[in-house]
């Protein structure tokens, strides 16, 4: 479980949200929450400065936004794509996702269809409806095998469809797939 404040703790905003945010936080309390939730790969006697380094290679990682209520699979998905190289970012439900995805601005998300709160298929909707997050891709991971899930999902404005559970190599593909289609979106945009 996590909260709004959690997840802003760790996504990297931009620099107006960053800068209102921090202007007003003491820098001591800011520094002891970075390195309270840095990595686990971070030994406890590194140096602070090992820390920073670490958060700022993090920056450089493609991110992604896994939007799940299940905390088994959203467990297994999340490490896996860490092992990948990853940044990922968690969500618990469609309305907590929009948020997350929001402000993280991730290059990815996968989703569920059926949450809590708001369904994979709405937030869809609302991530399409809106300028700054339109452009996402969108990977539904769910156990919804109906061919009407699927086209709900995909006439909603999902990217892409597979069903659970989840096979980690099968996942990692399609990332990679919604990335490079992505990539080469953006570039024909620039030229």
């Amino acid at each position: 479980m996590t909260t709004l404040e959690a997840i802003l703790k760790v996504v990297k905003q931009d620099d107006a949200d960053a800068n209102e945010e921090t202007k007003d936080a003491p820098a001591q309390g800011h520094a002891a929450a970075s390195s309270a939730e840095a990595p686990e790969t971070i030994a406890k006697s590194a140096p602070p400065a090992t820390q920073i380094q670490r958060v700022e290679r993090s920056k450089k990682k493609e991110r992604v936004l896994i939007v799940e209520d299940d905390r088994t699979i959203t467990s297994v998905v999340k490490y896996f794509l860490e092992l990948e190289g990853y940044d990922v970012v968690v969500a618990e439900n469609g309305f907590l996702g929009l948020e997350a995805a929001k402000l993280a601005l991730p290059q990815v998300i996968v989703t569920d269809c059926n949450m809590p709160v708001m369904d994979g298929v709405a937030m869809v909707k609302a991530l399409r409806a809106d300028a700054r997050t339109q452009d996402i891709s969108i990977l539904m991971l769910t156990s919804g095998n109906s061919i009407d899930d699927e086209t709900r999902a995909l006439a909603a404005g999902a990217d892409d469809y597979i069903l659970k559970p989840v096979e980690p190599r099968r996942l990692v593909a399609r990332i990679k797939t919604l990335l490079a289609r992505s990539n080469r979106n953006q570039l024909a945009i620039v030229k």
